[in-house]
């Protein structure tokens, strides 16, 4: 194929006059140019420059993506072939098991546009996309299928396109292992256990090739949700509580950022970097949290533009325009962005750590949060491995298995030259990845844009999970409901549709009938009435029917099955705020299974849908939950969700106030 040529130019030139005097700049580009592409020097033709080319859509630069000026004035890895664009390759997506791709490729070689199907053998279902097609980035799109009878304790976890399984037991205790062909790059767990729960430990695997990247919005969907479910844990009476972790209000969470600030970032790249890290602080404002931070810029030095210990020993910690201001207006001189010690960010974290320690008795209690931003590769300091392990020590208290959640790193490799080696081992958390690969610096601030896009989050005031502790009770989910308010309007669809709220005008129109807000909990919540919830993943539907009046004392006694619950408590924890579901008789009913809490209770009416209630708790984690699989009660798992007939004050506050910017909605009596 022939590309388009276009030519860029830089100040920087081979031959420059000063006062008379030819220098000689470091590197030469002679040989260098590819035919087709842009490129971009991070520094000019300089020591430690980064030159890097920009490929039409759908190739990349081959052999390297980039090039580094070395003090000897030779470009590294010094080029062996000739510099050209190369059209991009996903991987080979034929390792579908129990099934085959269409249409048949002989050589196995899937190129940019390229689209297949996917198809199973009898006696196997897909679960997944049935199309998918090759994207720029180097990933076919959509996520993997799996071909499966739906055997096991777990459900099969699949072979990710370019990869290889060893295992093929899916009982719980069976570990299953993964590997990349030689010239790909493993994302994600190399091994993975089949857990109780039915879930596999660690995170799915892919395989990228060196120039294989995630899009903002992929990354914006990982990373958002892990920093999320940081931050919407739930304050109540000084405690934040979240579904494995008890965090105290004051100095609770500590985020620590560190930004790669060496010579292979260019000045545009460190000013688009620090919008990033601001628009996150900006985003992360709106939740109920209030976070001590450290922001870092690092080279060779480490440079410190807020210090957290700043929040310690204050009543005043630094507003949030203070804040803003510290990292705007922070700046660098040019002979301190020489060389890259990753180790030495990860020290000043550890000594960080070490003092808020000593100055906070609570210490066991926080949540440390590490967003690193670097290419990887360093150059003095050492490796941060070992370090890294000092940090976990500190946290994890030797109790690892019950304190996973209190430490995240978040890694994001950024640019042409990203060092996976030395990045993967240091993302530390629980559930999906939290390594990172973005093509550049500006990516940052489109994934920011687009997460946590919440203008605010409303807890019911009575809700306190240590509210029973007293009483025996270690989790009381009383009122266990919360209202979270976008900053733009959700469009509505022909998949995307409003649910009617109880005791609405707008329920009563969707009804066709006049009714009083009891007259409409009777209407729609009767005995052994069905009624629907969600899995978590790919809204697979479970249908289960409520226990109401002369049932429902048989079906809240089943609570004791709970580990902590006695026969004693369940009177106190199953209040009569709650619904229950489940059991075998009259109806087989399905139940709910871990990650389906917060899900919406609903019933059908003629053409409408009416949510009644939260799923909240349930009695018992069955043995054979999966992912995107219904699963039937046994005779003592009971499910108990909140009943919003029982929280419509609270409904109203919100919902109906006349001076929020939406359109408010009319309660009725």
């Amino acid at each position: 194929m022939s590309f388009f040529i276009h030519q860029t130019w830089f100040v920087a030139v081979f031959w420059f006059l000063i006062k008379g005097d030819v220098v000689w700049c470091n590197c030469s580009m002679n040989g260098m140019e590819i035919e087709g592409a842009n490129f971009s020097l991070s520094n000019g033709l300089n020591e430690g420059s980064i030159l890097q080319y920009q490929c039409p859509t759908g190739y990349y630069a081959y052999p390297e993506l980039a090039y580094r000026c070395q003090l000897n004035h030779r470009w590294t890895p010094e080029p062996q072939s000739r510099l050209r664009c190369r059209r991009v390759e996903c991987p080979d997506p034929t390792v579908l098991q129990n099934g085959y791709t269409l249409p048949i490729n002989e050589n196995k070689r899937y190129y940019y546009e390229s689209k297949i199907t996917y198809h199973c053998y009898t006696g196997y279902t897909l679960h997944g996309p049935f199309r998918r097609k090759c994207l720029e980035n180097g990933k076919w799109s959509g996520s993997n299928p799996v071909c499966r009878q739906d055997s096991g304790d777990c459900a099969d976890p699949g072979v990710p396109p370019g990869g290889m399984r060893f295992g093929n037991s899916f009982e719980i205790g069976d570990k299953v292992n993964f590997k990349c062909r030689s010239n790909m790059i493993l994302i994600g767990s190399e091994q993975r256990e089949c857990q109780v729960d039915g879930q596999w430990s660690g995170t799915e695997t892919s395989c990228y090739y060196k120039y294989t990247y995630d899009s903002p919005w992929e990354v914006t969907g990982e990373f958002g949700r892990g920093i999320r479910n940081t931050l919407t844990s739930e304050f109540v009476d000084g405690t934040q509580k979240g579904l494995s972790i008890t965090l105290s209000r004051n100095g609770t969470l500590n985020i620590f950022i560190a930004l790669d600030v060496s010579e292979s970032i260019d000045d545009d790249s460190f000013q688009s970097a620090k919008d990033a890290i601001k628009t996150l602080i900006k985003k992360i404002e709106v939740f109920s949290v209030y976070p001590n931070y450290e922001v870092i810029f690092f080279s060779s030095k480490i440079h410190t533009a807020i210090n957290i210990l700043d929040f310690y020993g204050s009543n005043n910690p630094p507003p949030m325009k203070t804040l803003l201001e510290k990292v705007e207006t922070y700046k660098i001189e040019e002979t301190d962005r020489f060389g890259t010690n990753l180790n030495a960010v990860f020290e000043r974290i550890l000594e960080k750590m070490a003092a808020i320690k000593i100055r906070d008795s609570r210490f066991s209690e926080h949540k440390h949060v590490i967003i690193l931003f670097t290419d990887g590769g360093y150059n003095t300091g050492g490796a941060p491995t070992k370090t890294v392990e000092y940090i976990k020590s500190l946290v994890y208290m030797d109790q690892l298995k019950n304190r996973l959640g209190h430490l995240d790193i978040y890694v994001f490799g950024i640019g042409a030259q990203i060092q996976d080696d030395i990045l993967k081992p240091l993302a530390i958390g629980e559930g999906k990845s939290h390594y990172y690969k973005l093509k550049k610096v500006t990516d940052l601030q489109k994934t920011f844009d687009e997460i946590i896009e919440v203008q605010a989050i409303h807890i019911h005031p009575n809700f306190n999970i240590s509210a029973k502790v007293n009483q025996g009770v270690k989790e009381f989910y009383d009122y266990d409901v919360a209202l979270i308010e976008l900053v733009e309007d959700a469009p509505i669809t022909i998949s995307l549709r409003p649910i009617c709220i109880p005791c609405t005008v707008e329920t009563n129109t969707a009804l066709r009938q006049n009714l009083t807000c009891k007259e409409q909990e009777n209407f729609l919540l009767k005995n052994q009435a069905e009624v629907t919830f969600l899995t978590k993943k790919n809204f697979g539907k479970k249908v289960a029917h409520l226990k109401l009046d002369a049932d429902r004392h048989n079906c809240i006694m089943q609570a004791k099955n709970h580990p902590n619950i006695t026969e004693a408590h369940v009177p106190v924890v199953a209040t009569e705020n709650f619904l229950c579901t489940g059991g075998r008789h009259p109806y087989l009913d399905q139940v709910a299974c871990k990650g389906d809490s917060g899900g919406a209770v609903f019933k059908n009416y003629e053409s409408r849908t009416f949510q009644v209630a939260l799923v909240s708790w349930g009695s018992k984690q069955m043995r054979n939950c999966k992912n995107n699989r219904p699963v039937h009660s046994d005779d003592e798992s009971r499910d108990f969700h909140i009943n919003l007939f029982k929280v419509v004050p609270f409904l109203k506050s919100i919902l109906g106030n006349t001076e929020k910017y939406f359109v408010p909605l009319l309660f009725v009596d």
